[in-house]
């Protein structure tokens, strides 16, 4: 892992705003294994079926995909950060 002062044109504020979004997508993940683990008390997922209800996956495709696109929403946020960097230290100099 490198640190702040490694990478070019990363401020702290992203940073912690790309480890909280890794926080909150591990989260999710973890629910969802939580989830399709609850589906029965006495059988395992792989004697119920994973595929059998289509309104679980659903809900889970309704959770994954704003957390999918938050990840993109960050990453370009932060290209642009490093793009704005890159250029006022283009003209600083």
């Amino acid at each position: 892992m490198t640190s702040i002062d490694q990478t070019p044109g990363l401020n702290a504020a992203m940073v912690v705003e790309e480890y909280q979004t890794m926080g909150v997508t591990t989260v999710v993940m973890l629910q969802i294994f939580h989830l399709l683990n609850c589906r029965s008390l006495r059988d395992s997922i792989f004697k119920i079926g994973v595929f059998i209800n289509k309104t679980l996956f659903i809900g889970i495709a309704t959770v994954i995909l704003p957390v999918i696109s938050l990840k993109k929403w960050l990453r370009n946020r932060m290209e642009a950060g490093r793009a704005d960097t890159v250029a006022l230290r283009f003209r600083g100099s």
